[in-house]
């Protein structure tokens, strides 16, 4: 077995949370936490940063990428206490949060869980963040509001042992808008809208299976011919999941992504597979629903909601300040005190007037 496999086997990564507690009240250097452990945390969202000695960072699950007001101020709030002050956006519709001690890990991830936010399976061999339409509920012309079919994936998964050891990361993709915002076609399972059923007229999704683009054998996911109702989707999620978790190459990591196991079988057998998981017959693919491949969202479009639109905007980069109490960025406090250091700064190195 490969060293990952190797600590896996020795102790489930969900395991470590008294060992975290343990670590982050006796004192101890950060470094001096034992490699294995170390990796486990990552089943927390906790990630050692050596470019950064004595530092972590944590990534958060956002399902979706959906906050409230308060769990983004509770995030800011955490950032400004005990991290460097920033938080990132990741292509996952993740936050992560840097530059966190060890000793204050507990009071994060007790600080977010009273907000609603965990950090649970964001790293390693597990189902990373649930990739979601930023407007499901919104978004006037979509098919499915995907927003409680989220949550009820969250349900079936998180926090479990029965899926917490995958032979590698799984990425999932979840919409119901026409424009693939999702970009399924690079995720290990995708849901797409599309209309079936008896009478073809069914609100569901087509699933997609086997995508990603990393390594140095991509793959785009390919139709798996299944169609599922709304009320299915967190069956067929956790089917195919047994699936991988059973039959999923585990040598090697850099073939152990559920593509190679597709390669390997073919869609028809994994089809198969997961219908007998699923213990009932799966329906036949319905009729793609989408408009666009790979689309976004961008510029301003009328809401479901009538007489509203939204605004969809770009961001060119991920660095986000934490702004906890509201206050524009210029008016800050933070913001003043480190210019005024600034400044003294350049004083004292004679480039500008005493």
């Amino acid at each position: 077995m490969n060293k990952f496999e190797t600590l896996k086997a020795a102790k489930d990564g969900l395991d470590v949370w008294p060992d975290l507690l343990r670590y982050a009240a006796s004192g101890m250097a950060a470094s001096d936490v034992p490699e294995d452990d170390l990796q486990r945390l990552k089943w927390y969202g906790i990630f050692y940063r050596p470019q950064r000695p004595e530092t972590f960072m944590m990534r958060l699950r956002i399902a979706g990428g959906r906050l409230t007001s308060t769990q983004a101020r509770a995030i800011a709030g955490v950032a400004e206490r005990f991290g460097g002050g920033t938080a990132d956006i990741t292509s996952r519709q993740n936050l992560q949060l840097r530059d966190l001690a060890l000793r204050d890990l507990p009071a994060v991830l007790g600080t977010l869980a009273a907000a609603g936010v965990t950090t649970l399976q964001t790293g390693l061999d597990n189902v990373r963040n649930y990739i979601g339409c930023p407007l499901a509920g919104i978004d006037a012309d979509e098919l499915v509001d995907t927003t409680p079919l989220l949550e009820a994936l969250g349900r079936a998964q998180l926090g479990t042992r029965e899926y917490s050891n995958l032979p590698r990361k799984f990425n999932l993709s979840l919409t119901g808008c026409r424009e693939d915002c999702g970009h399924a076609q690079t995720q290990d399972l995708g849901f797409v809208p599309a209309l079936g059923g008896a009478d073809g007229a069914t609100r569901g999704f087509n699933v997609l299976v086997g995508g990603a683009l990393g390594g140095t054998s991509p793959r785009l996911a390919t139709p798996l011919d299944v169609f599922v109702e709304p009320h299915e989707v967190a069956e067929l999620f956790t089917a195919l999941l047994r699936v991988y978790r059973d039959h999923g190459p585990r040598e090697k990591r850099t073939q152990a992504r559920l593509k190679w196991l597709l390669d390997d079988w073919g869609e028809a057998r994994l089809r198969e597979a997961v219908a007998a998981e699923c213990a009932r017959p799966l329906a036949r693919a319905g009729a793609d629903a989408r408009t666009s491949v790979a689309g976004d969202h961008l510029g301003v479009h009328a809401q479901r909601q009538r007489g509203l639109s939204y605004v969809g905007v770009h961001v060119p980069v991920g660095r986000r300040r934490a702004r906890a109490d509201g206050r524009p960025e210029r008016d800050h406090p933070a913001r003043a005190g480190r210019a005024a250091d600034r400044a003294a700064r350049r004083a004292a190195a004679g480039r500008v007037a005493a």
